[in-house]
């Protein structure tokens, strides 16, 4: 998923929900190719929500058993939006999209429980340092290394 900054209509549109007093979760891809460029947009809502005191919080897509989160959709209340418009003006505008807005428990209570699940995965404990990758990833072959050298002796 795209949204490309804050800036954006849609975005803009979701933080001043935010300041209405919705309660506002965006999950970002966490995907190689956006990761960077989503990070720093992440980083900017969390920012604002902290300063502003709003129940918003942004992450990035951490999935656990597959590779990226590519749904693009949104859960109000008992409606689901689900469709393949990236959250961008340029998408909104330019593009073709498809969107399907669907209403009901059993459709909403599905969907959020499917964008919890992916939430909990992308935590803090979805989210490792990378520094702390690199001592495990030396501590590895370390443990390799000496393995191998008492095999041999």
């Amino acid at each position: 998923m795209s949204v490309g900054s804050v800036d954006q209509s849609l975005v803009a549109a979701t933080v001043e929900a935010a300041r209405r007093g919705v309660e506002v979760r965006i999950l970002l891809s966490g995907a190689w190719y956006v990761e960077e460029e989503n990070r720093r947009i992440v980083d900017r809502l969390n920012h604002i929500a902290e300063r502003e005191g709003l129940s918003l919080t942004a992450r990035l897509a951490r999935p656990q058993g597959y590779e990226k989160v590519h749904a693009k959709g949104v859960v109000i209340d008992e409606t689901v939006v689900l469709g393949s418009m990236n959250w961008n003006d340029n998408s909104a505008r330019e593009n073709r999209e498809v969107l399907l807005a669907v209403s009901g428990a059993a459709v909403s209570d599905y969907y959020r429980n499917v964008f919890d699940r992916d939430w909990r995965a992308s935590g803090s404990g979805g989210e490792r340092p990378a520094g702390l990758i690199a001592v495990l990833g030396v501590l590895g072959v370390g443990c390799l290394l000496a393995a191998r050298r008492l095999q041999f002796e």
